[in-house]
Formats: structure tokens, C-alpha cells, sequence
């Protein structure tokens, strides 16, 4: 916004009625580029666009590379483990030995895919079994798919151990097992993208550090009138020395967020002072997921002509989707991040533990289909609702539930280890201790949480040190 290359000494004189500082009001986010050399919170004139973007309520991301190039060059890796899985199918053999092998391969590589999506998404810090977990789970979906395409005529093929159900229901289950294989295999290939926007914004993350002592108050600017002029600025109306070290705090908490999270907004930031860990909590999650099992997760229309019982909840269902993706398209843009991590994790914990279990009681003759769709439709509501109800509350107000707050909204967006670890034991924050401890805190405590160097978090710095080999990928 400034013209760099002319005189600006009259345009920043008030750093408030500067161009980049009109510019920033009338937008809705801001895009931080890291420098490759030094933090740019080392300069005193970042640090004020952090505190407006903090006092206007701006969402801020980590800007970063576009990651196509670099999934251009990992895809046919992934394709060629696909094909090859697909291969694979047509080596068993004819005949009742192949049949019956063939049905007991396609039933275990059902229930495993589920272990493997979810060790994926929520369990994935280290490159090498990121990137691992995608070519095995590319690999073993495509043998799925080609199996159940290879027996796609044979009833028996998805019937259960009595094979006493209804054509009609066998053929609706079919369709949705060719959807789940189809499901996987597209998941496993777009989660090549998602590996290498995690690790890329993770690499960005180390670049806002370089140099940055935690705090704005060590930010340096070379001309002393704007520095004298910015100051005057974020203190303001603040008459004391502890309202000013308060401004203060709440810019570093801003930044401290963007570093760690790769974004800040308030609502992130209310969740960090619920004691919910927000570490990388702008990467990793696709809207291709949501895509697919928002088709895979509807009930199939033709259930509803023959099930009336499920009639009102199959329509309910289709109801929550069109609103969720409306709600979704129309949400800001750390809403949306927040909508996708919510999606993902609430089908992968909450809807497809029941259709798993329910598809093994059918398997093994415990139950018939009828109550196999009926659970199926059910769980695909509740779920739909649980989605978009944690949407409309966004972290923040999530965290602040009472009691199970915090727990869930670190619950929605853990991945790795140590947050998973942090989910099981997050509480809420005691805020009658929150201002003594911000206040003893210091320069040391800022730089050492931002630096991630405690005992709950021993993997933060590796992965950092990781981050930089996605250019080699």
C-alpha cells in the first residue's frame, strides 16, 4: 500500500491514516509473508500491523508457496500404487478358492481403511510416515476398488453369511461399498497435497521466528520519529505502565498465535486462553474429504422409497448437508479452516465407528440390512448436526463449553502425538491466575513457549527441522 520508492515521510507521519494501515481496515484477513533472513517482527512497523490486525479483529495467515508444483512431482507416485494395487486383483485366481479369498480380502481392507485414514489425518508428524501412509493406503484402496469391480455382478459377493437379504438392499450395499473404494483412493491421492501444505507452513512458521525475541518490545525501527510515533499509537489512551505492558501482551499473544497455529483470529486466540494447544492448526485438512463423503455419507434416495422409516431422517440428513455447505461458503476464511478439521474428525470419530460395526454384525449374520440402513442414516444426521452445530460455535466458543469445552475443541483440530496426548488431558484454563502469570511471565517464559521447548511438546522442534525437506519431495 505505501509507494516504497517515493518520499513517505508526510504519508506515515500518523501511522494510523497510512496507506497500508486504510488498506488493512477494509479487509477482511492478513496475509503475512515470512522473511527468509530475519522475522519481520523484528521490525517495529510489522509488529503495528500486528497490532491493528489484533485491534480490528483481522484474521492473519502465514502466507505460503503454492503447493501444486510440488504435488505435481509426488503424483505419479501415488497413481502408480493405485494401479498397481489394481493390478494386484486380477491375480487371484477363478473359482470358488479365489471367490472366497477374494470376499475375505475385500472385508478385511474394509475395516482396515478406516485405522490407516485415521492414523493419517490425526496421527502425522513424521514426513517419512505421512507420505508412507498415503502410498500404502493408495496402494491397498485400489486393490479394494478393483476387487469389488471384479465381482461387481455377483450378489453373493457383498451378501452376508446367511444370504437371506433382499436383492434390492444387496444392490444399494454394493453401491455404497463402491463408493467407500472410490472414496479411499481419492482421499489417499489429495492427502499428498495436504502433506505438503502441512509441512511447508510448518517450514514458514520457523521463518517468523528467526531472530524474534517474543515480544514487540525488542522490535527496532530506523527512523526514531516513527518509532516514537508508532508507540504513541499502540499505547494509545493507556495512562499506566501495566495497561501499556497489557497491549503489549495481547500483540504478542496475536503473534505467538499466527507462529504456532499459522493463522490467528480471536476465536483462535480465545481457544489458547481456554488452554487449548492450536499448534498447526491452519494445515492439513482438504475440502476434497468433505466433498466425498458428503455424496458417500447421504443416504441413497432409493432407501427412502423402500425404508419409510427412514424417510424423515434421510431427508433431514439431506437438509444438514445443503446448509452445512452453505453455511461453509459464506463462513470467513478461519471458519472454514476450523468447518474442514471438524468435518473430517467428527466423521472419522463419531460416524464411521458405528457403520463399522453395524457392516460387521452384517457380515456375520447378526443383523439384517434393513437395520444396517436404518443405523446408517441415523449416525449420518446425528453427525451432520454435531458439524454444524461446532461450526456455528467456531473454536473459541467451543472451547468455552462448560467442563467438556476444551477437551473437544482440542479434540477437533489435534494432529500428532503430542496433541493427541494434550486432548486427553486438556482442562480449562483458571482465569483467576491468568493475569498474575502473564505478568510474571516475562521475556523468557514468551520465548520459550514460542520457542515450543516443554516437556508436552518434545516433537515440535523435529518437526521444524523436518518441515525444510518437503523441497526435496
Amino acid at each position: 500500500a505505501n509507494p516504497q520508492n517515493l518520499d513517505i515521510s508526510s504519508l506515515i507521519s500518523c501511522p494510523k491514516s497510512s496507506p497500508f494501515a486504510l488498506a488493512l481496515r477494509v479487509v477482511k484477513c492478513m496475509l503475512v509473508v515470512p522473511n527468509r533472513r530475519l522475522s519481520i517482527y523484528t521490525r517495529l512497523w510489522c509488529a503495528y500491523e500486528a497490532h491493528l490486525a489484533y485491534e480490528w479483529n483481522k484474521v492473519v495467515l502465514t502466507a505460503s508457496a503454492s503447493p501444486w508444483a510440488s504435488f505435481r512431482q509426488a503424483l505419479p507416485a501415488v497413481l502408480l500404487c493405485v494401479v498397481l494395487g489394481g493390478l494386484l486383483a486380477f491375480a487371484w485366481p477363478e473359482g470358488p478358492v479365489g471367490f472366497t479369498a477374494m470376499k475375505v480380502v475385500a472385508a478385511l481392507l474394509y475395516y482396515c481403511m478406516y485405522p490407516l485414514i485415521l492414523s493419517v489425518i490425526l496421527y502425522s508428524q513424521e514426513q517419512c510416515w505421512y507420505r508412507s501412509g498415503n502410498l500404502i493406503g493408495a496402494f491397498l484402496s485400489g486393490h479394494y476398488l478393483l476387487v469389488l469391480a471384479r465381482n461387481y455382478h455377483l450378489s453373493s459377493f457383498f451378501s452376508n453369511e446367511s444370504g437371506s437379504d433382499d436383492a434390492e438392499y444387496l444392490r444399494e450395499w454394493r453401491s455404497t461399498h463402491i463408493n467407500f473404494a472410490v472414496s479411499t483412493v481419492l482421499f489417499f491421492i489429495f492427502s499428498e497435497l495436504d502433506r505438503i501444505r502441512y509441512f511447508t507452513l510448518a517450514h514458514e512458521a520457523t521463518l517468523l521466528k528467526v531472530g524474534y525475541s517474543g515480544s514487540i518490545k525488542d522490535a527496532a525501527c530506523s527512523s526514531s520519529t516513527d518509532c516514537a510515533n508508532i508507540w504513541a499509537e499502540i499505547n494509545g489512551e493507556a495512562a499506566s505502565e501495566d495497561e501499556r505492558s497489557l497491549i503489549v501482551a495481547k500483540v504478542d499473544d496475536t503473534i505467538r498465535t499466527l507462529i504456532r497455529a499459522g493463522m490467528s483470529s480471536r476465536s483462535l486466540r480465545q481457544a489458547v486462553e481456554e488452554g487449548v494447544c492450536v499448534d498447526n492448526a491452519n494445515s492439513g485438512d482438504s475440502i476434497a474429504f468433505m466433498l466425498l463423503i458428503s455424496g458417500t455419507s447421504m443416504p441413497n434416495l432409493e432407501n427412502l422409497r423402500v425404508l419409510d422409516v427412514e424417510v424423515m431422517t434421510g431427508w433431514a440428513c439431506v437438509a444438514l448437508t445443503i446448509i452445512l455447505w452453505i453455511v461453509f461458503f459464506n463462513s470467513s476464511i478461519d471458519r472454514r479452516i476450523f468447518c474442514k478439521k471438524v468435518f473430517i474428525r467428527v466423521i472419522l470419530i463419531f460416524v464411521w465407528p458405528p457403520h463399522l460395526i453395524c457392516s460387521l454384525f452384517f457380515k456375520l449374520g447378526l443383523t439384517p440390512m434393513t437395520h444396517l440402513l436404518w443405523i446408517f442414516s441415523i449416525s449420518n444426521t446425528v453427525g451432520m448436526s454435531i458439524i454444524l452445530a461446532l461450526t456455528a460455535l467456531h473454536i473459541g466458543g467451543v472451547a468455552r463449553i462448560p467442563r467438556i469445552g476444551p477437551w473437544l475443541a482440542q479434540l477437533m483440530i489435534a494432529r500428532g502425538p503430542s496433541a493427541l496426548r494434550k486432548a486427553c488431558k486438556t482442562r480449562p484454563v483458571d482465569r483467576s491466575t491468568v493475569a498474575s502469570s502473564d505478568d510474571s511471565s516475562g521475556d523468557e517464559g514468551s520465548s520459550d513457549e514460542l520457542d515450543g521447548s516443554t516437556d508436552d511438546d518434545p516433537q515440535r522442534a523435529s518437526l521444524e527441522d523436518r518441515s525444510s525437506s518437503i523441497l526435496e519431495v
